[in-house]
């Protein structure tokens, strides 16, 4: 993964991309660091939220 976006409220921006037919290849998950999430981009390229 070479791709991030950072937030300040995950949840709020995790359920807005769901909203908006984001497709997340995994799901939420707790790491040292905070909650992350992989999505999928228009051009397949993976991101973490």
């Amino acid at each position: 993964m070479f791709l991030f976006l950072n937030t300040d409220d995950f949840w709020r921006d995790y359920k807005d991309f769901v909203d908006k037919g984001i497709k997340f290849v995994r799901e939420p998950k707790e790491a040292d660091y905070g909650i992350v999430a992989v999505f999928e981009d228009l051009y397949g390229k993976l991101w973490d939220l």
